[in-house]
């Protein structure tokens, strides 16, 4: 039996209180978390470890924030197309440019889950067949 692969995301938040809640839904969804407090620390993470299947970014961190840690992450070719959610409890600011999800503070288990489908670090849940309801619309067609 083939290994399961097991998809990596990039928690980047200088609250640890935040990260480790993230990394406990994260885990839950068979997902890894890895973890890094700042910028800085993520690029370096980034820079020795397995592409994540997306990042999850806080943007205002000390040493490097958000924007600056976008940018960075834009110039190197091999990590542009990792999908990249804003956490940001900020709503006068405009968001980040380059970035696919904005996921706004304080945010719940569901709504972390349907952001992380959107970017394809999980797939989307699937349909349960309810009987009687499914077949009997389909048999009047």
């Amino acid at each position: 039996m083939a290994a399961r692969i097991i998809k990596r995301v990039l928690v980047v938040d200088d609250d640890p209180i935040l990260r480790a809640a993230v990394a406990d839904h994260l885990e839950g969804y068979g997902l890894e978390p890895v973890l890094a407090s700042d910028g800085a620390e993520a690029l370096g993470l980034l820079s020795k470890g397995p592409r994540p299947a997306a990042i999850l970014l806080d943007v205002l961190m000390p040493r490097m924030g958000g924007r600056d840690f976008v940018a960075r992450l834009r110039r190197v070719s091999r990590l542009t197309r990792i999908p990249i959610v804003i956490m940001t409890g900020l709503t006068r600011r405009a968001p980040l440019p380059r970035v696919d999800e904005v996921l706004a503070k304080p945010f719940g288990a569901e709504q972390l889950r349907a952001t992380l489908v959107r970017v394809g670090a999980l797939p989307p849940p699937k349909l349960r067949n309810r009987p009687g309801k499914v077949s009997s619309h389909l048999a009047g067609r």
